[in-house]
């Protein structure tokens, strides 16, 4: 089998997988989170909800959308109705995320959609769908104290907490 060639898993690696498109989309959605969104009253969950469905996602009833959460993808959000994104909770979704119907994304949690294909060379962004649903009772995905927090693929994991019943609602 032949050796990958370094340099050129390196050059590979430097190409964005993010079209031209969702760059601009994602250009205009900061200036927006930073100003409109983040400046609003703490109160305004329907005005953040209206911002974060003019960027494409979908967002049920009477959510409730902290002035500190942030979200990087809008079109890439889809929350169920009474859900809600907590203060600095951060939706780092390179791949769809799902809040299902009264689920919580608690204060200082952190969700990533996507990571790495560490064993090739160019290390190609891999984009796993993260989906919170549970239909008997609202579910709540927070953060561990002091520790990392991580969430991929619908599994939550970090060094000091890997219990996956919070994200799996068992």
């Amino acid at each position: 089998m032949p050796q990958a060639d370094p340099i050129e898993g390196a050059r590979q690696r430097r190409i964005s997988p993010v079209s031209r498109g969702d760059r601009v989309k994602r250009l205009l959605w900061s200036m927006v989170e930073m100003t409109l969104y983040r400046c609003s009253f703490h109160t305004w969950s329907g005005w953040r909800a209206f911002l974060l469905r003019r960027f494409g996602a979908r967002i049920g009833r009477e959510c409730t959308i902290r002035r500190t959460s942030r979200v990087y993808y809008p079109w890439k959000l889809e929350m169920g109705d009474m859900s809600c994104l907590g203060d600095a909770a951060q939706v780092y979704n390179l791949g769809p995320v799902t809040l299902g119907k009264r689920a919580t994304l608690s204060q200082e949690a952190y969700i990533c959609a996507g990571t790495h294909d560490y064993t090739q060379i160019t290390m190609p962004l891999v984009t796993l769908p993260i989906t919170k649903t549970r239909p008997t009772a609202g579910t709540r995905i927070s953060s561990p104290p002091s520790s990392t927090k991580f969430a991929s693929g619908s599994a939550f994991s970090s060094s000091a907490f890997t219990d996956t019943r919070l994200v799996n609602g068992a």
